[in-house]
Parts: structure tokens; sequence; C-alpha cells
């Protein structure tokens, strides 16, 4: 590589993006102006612009969450067929012209990258390491120094100091060393000191205790066995012995007793063997007990004979409801007859009241005839009748009419109601006496068909042909009396089988409290022949102990050393950006009051660990008054202070590419500020070319009110890629 292309500093003047992210088919950017603008709603593809230059230069996106394995497929197009991501970048100074390609295959974890100078073409580590030559710095370094990511930012606003302080240690370029020290387990190996302290000391006091717990355990022991009756002649091997032997004999008889294969039971041959001899006794208890008496069979008779019962009780339920249906039956069949009598007599009622109304209706006509007669009467002027013209006297016709009308017309009237009052009556009896013994009917019908249901059921459970209730009663409750004998012949016989299981569960009860007293006095045996001060595990666990002190020590220093280091690093790199940092606060955020920023760094030990905790405040150089911009700031003048410390640090370090890459940088700003930021940006583009991503149309607007800026707009993104205006 020439002196000429290192001491110079390289600007991109394209780049061809191809299934990488959200880029399907091809698609080339050439950058002729100082600032290029990526306009667009999110999803359209401009961070996947921005990433393919961080890619092309490194291989990785540091803020990419690595979702799909180690072979980190999420950079590769999801719909291109080949499957193959790429990315070719032309960078330029002057004359001197550099070209990168990186690709990348789904499945692979490794990308292939390609390096061509005026030297030559360089290939894999080899271009990786001409890239270093080229650019001067890791994705470290381009992370702090060249590209602003929306996370950084973001990282900085978070109200969670420990957050803010890895923020800033990364934009130091901190970050590793701050890894390195957490990666120290010092407080691992400070709780694997104390854990071993208390294993060694519980191990010594132990043995020594030992012996006087022992014995204790002893006296516990024998005091249990004596409470069930055993006696100091009953604690030894001989008694443990004769009565392994009997509960052994005593399996074999229950097993043949109750026709069941013979079960292997070995005796025990020591003291310790005996928890294995209880263990299978019991498991051989169970299945004896489970076995041997059908329980089963038990619960079946005991739900036959209930179910028998139960349908019995429903017959007897059943008789109440339908003698009472069949005597109010017979009261009403005894008194009018059955339902079709009383049916054809209330028809026979509504006819006699139809005739009698129609009577009625004609001795009206009449009566009205009359009265129009006498009206008319009443109105002659001439004693001629209105209908013949002859010559009639007529007060006498009218007193005659009028005593026609009272004694014949009205009399027969009188009586026609009468009859038709009597007839109503009584269709109003016939009718609620129909429906009485219709619904009784019914009702009947409904209980002598439940309790046929009831019998059907019966006779299925008998196991018998259908019989009238007066015959099967009598066999159901012989069956029940059948099912309660069997039953109680079962359960004697459980109950004989449970007596002779428990019988051998109490020997063995009293054969484990004999065992735990000989037991313990085996183990105090044991404990009197050992020596605490010689055991030679207290001995491992000390020198154990004493090696982890001693590299507790070193990792201490160790720790201690990288938290100055990285403390005096930070302090070095604030005080050479403090001036930039300053500047570049007063030109963004235009703070009434506090106009300068401080930045200070002190080392902060916390769980064995030493980290950097650093202060932001504001300051008042008229009055003196400070505050911390993380409890006095808004969001939007936090996002002025990140975009500061940022802008500085790209001044003040020693970078060897002419170009900043910003993602989203007026996110929280007003208008006032995002004036600012653009005409921080316009100056910052003289000396090195900008690449900025926004969704925001207000400070696109701002922007594009500035000279030598060129915007490309996302309008839209489907399977084939970024769709541009």
């Amino acid at each position: 590589m020439s002196e000429t292309i290192l001491d110079k500093k390289f600007t991109v003047e394209s780049i061809e993006i191809e299934s990488f992210r959200g880029y399907n088919k091809p698609h080339s950017f050439t950058f002729k102006e100082p600032m290029t603008i990526f306009y667009g709603k999110n999803g359209n593809g401009k961070s996947s612009t921005l990433y393919a230059i961080e890619w092309c230069l490194f291989g990785k996106i540091e803020f990419l969450s690595s979702l799909e394995g180690r072979s980190r497929d999420e950079v590769v197009n999801q719909f291109n067929p080949q499957g193959i991501a790429s990315v070719k970048m032309v960078l330029k100074n002057g004359k001197d012209e550099v070209k990168l390609e990186r690709t990348k295959n789904t499945g692979k974890a490794s990308t292939n990258f390609i390096i061509k100078t005026k030297d030559g073409k360089f290939e894999g580590d080899d271009a990786e390491e001409e890239l270093f030559k080229i650019s001067g710095m890791t994705l470290d370094d381009f992370i702090r120094s060249v590209y602003l990511h929306q996370e950084a930012i973001r990282a900085l606003l978070t109200e969670a100091k420990d957050t803010r302080d890895e923020a800033l240690d990364r934009l130091f370029g901190l970050e590793k060393i701050r890894n390195i020290v957490n990666a120290i387990p010092i407080k691992d190996v400070k709780d694997t000191i104390k854990e071993l302290q208390k294993k060694k000391d519980s191990f010594s006091q132990k043995i020594t205790g030992a012996i006087e717990l022992c014995n204790a355990d002893i006296e516990k022991f024998k005091k249990k066995a004596f409470d069930n009756d055993l006696s100091e002649s009953n604690l030894n091997q001989e008694y443990v012995s004769r009565n392994v032997k009997s509960i052994i004999q005593e399996i074999h008889a229950l097993s043949k007793d109750y026709s069941l294969p013979q079960i292997e039971i070995n005796q025990p041959s020591s003291i310790s063997d005996f928890s294995t001899f209880e263990s299978k006794v019991k498991k051989t208890l169970k299945d004896i007990q489970q076995e041997s008496v059908d329980l089963n069979k038990i619960s079946e008779l005991n739900s036959k004979k209930i179910i028998l019962l139960n349908l019995s009780k429903e017959i007897s339920a059943q008789e109440t409801p339908i003698a009472e249906l069949q005597a109010q039956i017979k009261v009403i069949v005894d008194e009018e007859g059955n339902l079709e009598k009383i049916t054809r007599n209330l028809a026979t009622v509504e006819k006699e009241l139809k005739e009698k109304n129609k009577e009625r209706d004609s001795l009206d006509v009449n009566s009205k005839l009359i009265e129009d007669a006498l009206q008319s009467l009443e109105l002659l002027t001439k004693p001629n009748c209105p209908v013949c013209d002859n010559s009639i006297d007529i007060q006498k016709t009218i007193e005659k009419l009028k005593k026609q009308s009272e004694n014949i017309v009205g009399k027969q009237i009188k009586e026609i109601n009468n009859k038709i009052s009597t007839l109503k009556e009584r269709k109003n009896i016939l009718e609620e006496l129909e429906l009485k013994l219709s619904t009784y009917s019914e009702r009947l019908e409904r209980e002598q068909t439940l309790e046929d249901d009831t019998l059907s059921k019966l006779s299925t459970e008998l196991g018998i042909a259908k019989q009238d209730k007066s015959k099967i009663l009598p066999i159901t409750e012989k069956q029940i009396q059948i099912y309660t004998d069997e039953i109680k012949k079962l359960e004697k016989s459980a109950q004989d089988q449970s007596d002779r299981l428990q019988k051998i569960r109490e020997s063995l009860d009293l054969i484990g409290k004999v065992v735990d007293v000989l037991s313990k006095e085996m183990e105090l045996g044991n404990l009197k022949n050992l020596n605490p001060e010689d055991s030679k595990e207290i001995d491992n666990i000390g020198k154990a102990i004493t090696g982890l002190h001693n590299f507790e020590d070193k990792l201490t220093t160790i720790v201690n050393a990288s938290g100055k280091i990285q403390t005096k690093l930070a302090s070095e790199m604030i005080s050479e950006s403090q001036k930039d940092i300053e500047d570049y606060y007063t030109q963004l955020c235009m703070h009434q009051h506090y106009d300068k920023l401080k930045i200070d760094v002190e080392p902060h030990e916390f769980k064995g660990r030493v980290k950097n905790a650093y202060s932001i405040r504001a300051l008042n150089t008229k009055d003196g008054n400070e505050t911390h911009v993380v409890t006095r700031f808004s969001t939007g003048q936090m996002n002025c202070v990140a975009l500061s410390v940022f802008f500085a640090l790209t001044k003040s370090l020693p970078v060897k590419l002419g170009f900043l890459v910003l993602d989203d940088p007026s996110q929280n700003l007003d208008s006032e500020h995002k004036n600012a930021l653009a005409n921080i940006l316009t100056s910052i583009s003289k000396d090195r070319q900008i690449f900025v991503s926004t969704q925001d149309e207000e400070f696109k607007k701002i922007l594009q009110s500035k000279q030598h800026v060129k915007f490309h707009e996302f309008v839209g993104w489907d399977v084939s890629g970024p769709k541009f205006n």
C-alpha cells in the first residue's frame, strides 16, 4: 500500500447492494454530493442501505441481533432464490481507488471478502488486513467515530445509569476493556472460598461433635425401642435375624394362602443391607394387598347394590303420584264420566246454548217491531192506521201493544236468558273438568312411563325379563341381600389379610428400631477410630482455600489495573474532546440557562468489579449553577447531548475514513434543534462526506434548503426490494 493512500481519507464513491437485508434485486448508488439523505417511512430499506456500508467494511452489523444461529443468515434477503448476499463498494480519494466486495451464502457463518487496489487483489484474511491498513480502524472504532446508530442514542437517553455508562464506554472505545473486567469471575472466586470455608468448618465440627451427637442418637433410638416394648436384650443382631426370617416365612404363607406367585426375598447379610430388605418387604406387602383380595370386586358389588337400592326407591317414590292421579281421575269419572263422555256432553250443551241464543235473537226482533210500532203510533196526528189507513183508536192500540210487549215478549226473553245462564255455567264446569281430566291423564301417562322405564332398568340390572312391580320388587330385595352377603364375606377376607399384613409391618417396624440402634453403635465405633486433625479431607480443603485466595489477589490486581486504565483512557478522551463537546452543545442545544456541558468519569467498584461511572452535567458559566442533564433535561435536549459527544469524538479521533453515517439523528428534536443539527451537518460536510437516514419530513425539508445535498426517497417496498421516487 502506498504512503499516499495511507495518509488520505477515503469517501464512498458508489455502492451496489444485492440480496442483502431489505434489498433483493441489485441496486446501485453513486455519491457525488458531500451530503446524501435517505428519506422514507420505516420498513422501506433505509437502514438496510446504511447496514450495507457497515457490513461491506467489517462483515458484521453491531446492533443487529443474531436470531438465526451462528450462520447469521439474517443479513441474506429471504426472497432471493440464490441465497447469496452481496455488497460492492468503491472508496476513493482523488485518483486512489479501492474496490471492496463482500458476499455471504445462506447457511455459512463466514463471508467472502475481496479488496482490489492499485497494489493488487487481496482475499480473505489478507483482504481484512489490507482494509485495516487503509481505514486504520476496527468495527468498534467505526461505531464510535463514523456510524451513529439509533441504538447508541437510545442507550444514552435511558434512565438506567449502567446502560448510559456502557453506551459512553462504547463511544470512547472502552467497551472491550469493560467486557474483559465483567468476565473476570472475582465474585465467583470469593463465593467459592466462602463455601469451601463453610465446608471445612462444618466438616471439622462434624467430626469433633459427631461422637456426642451419635451417643445422643443412640439414647434417642433406644428410648423409641423401649417405648415399643423392646428390652435391652432385644437390641442385637440375633433379634434382627430371627424376626427377619419370621417375616420371610409369613410372606411365603400369605402368597400360598391367596394363590399368589412365590416372591423371592433374601435375608440381609448385614445391618447396612436392612434398608434394602425393608423396601423390598414394603413393596411386596403392597403387591399382596392389591392382588390377593379383589377390592375392585367389593367396589363392583357395592355399586350394583346401590343401583338396585336406588331403583327400588324410585319405584316406591313413583307409587304416590300415580295413586293420587288415579284417585283424582276416578272422582271426575264417577261424577261426569270419562273424557269422551264429558266431551259429548260439552258438545250438547254448546248446541243447546247456540239454539237458545238464536231463539233470544228472534224474540229481540219481535220486541223491536212492537217498539217501532209504538213509536209510530205516538207520532200519528190522525186516527188512521199507518199501514191500512183505516180509522183506529190510537190510544187503545198503544196500550194493547205495550201490554203484549210486557206480558208475552218480556217473559219469554227472561226465561230464555235464565236458560242461557244455566247452560253457560254448565259449559264452564264441563270445560274445567275436561281440562283437568286431560291434564291428569297426561301426567298419569308420564308417571307410568317413568315407572315403566325404572322397571326396565331394574330388570336389566337383575338380568331377567321385564315383570310387574309386584313380582320384581321381591326379586330385587333378594338380590340386594345376596350382594350384601357377598360383600361381607369379601370384606372379612380382606380384613383377615389386612391384619396379617399389619402384623408383618409392625414386626418390620420393631426390627427397624433395633437396626437404628445397631447402626448408630457401628457409626460410633468408626468415629472413635477417626482423628479429626489428621483428616485428609480437611487438609485438601485448606489447600484449596489458600490457592483460591492467591488467585483472588491476582484477579483483584488485574481488575484494579483494568479499572484504572479504562478510567484514565476515558478521562484523556474526554479531556481531548471537551472543547469540541462544549462547542457542539452550544450550537445544537441552545439551552436558555445552561451554556456549557461537562463530562466527568470516576472508577466505581461494585461486587468486586471496577467500572467507569460517568457524570454528565450542564453548567451556567455566569452564576456557577449546574445540574445533571439526566434529571433536568428533556428527551430532545438529551438527544442533543448525545449528538454533541458523537460529533466531538469524530473530530478528535484519528480516523482514516472521510465519511460519517447517521441513522435518524433528529429523533425527539423540535424544529429549532433540527435547524441547528442541519447547520452542523452542513458545516461538517465541508470536510467529510455525510450519509443521513431519516423518516422526519420536517428535517427533510430543512435539509432541502441546504446546498450540495442529494436525496434518495424510499417510497415503498416489496419482495424485489425498496421502491424509489
